[in-house]
């Protein structure tokens, strides 16, 4: 099983749901919640007739989605494992990237060793050359 496949079905195991809400408009505190819209509606509509001085009588219906602490943590699970993923992939090709500037470099250090030896050899025949010559 591969990673990306474990984290689809990390977030396709989720329970989430959505039902519908009495709530505030602005803080969205419901009082009542529902498992579809026109039972929803019809309890608001029912209150509202027969409290119309209801603290609740400014609520809207809402639909809400309903996730419970293990369906964040699998959601939160899914997240990690793509973002580990992603990192590992740039690390990959990082770690080519470097690999290739060793093998550059490598290049470099035996072209100039090479051209290191070739300076002594020349500097080695200069001097047999001119040991026996004296300066006058």
């Amino acid at each position: 099983m591969s990673n990306y496949n474990l984290a689809t079905r990390l977030r396709s195991a989720s329970r989430s749901y959505y039902e519908w809400r009495v709530q505030d408009p602005k803080t969205e505190c419901y009082c009542i919640s529902f498992k579809t819209e026109r039972d929803a509606n019809e309890w608001f509509d029912d209150h509202k007739n027969r409290l119309p001085n209801s603290q609740f009588f400014d609520y809207e219906i809402a639909r809400v989605k309903v996730e419970t602490y293990e369906d964040k943590l699998m959601q939160e699970a899914a997240t990690e494992i793509e973002q580990l993923l992603l990192a590992e992939e740039g690390a990959k090709e990082a770690f080519t990237h470097v690999v290739q500037q060793k093998k550059d470099l490598e290049k470099d250090c035996d072209r100039l060793r090479r051209l290191l030896e070739s300076a002594y050899q020349d500097i080695n025949l200069l001097r047999k050359q001119t040991q026996g010559k004296s300066c006058q």
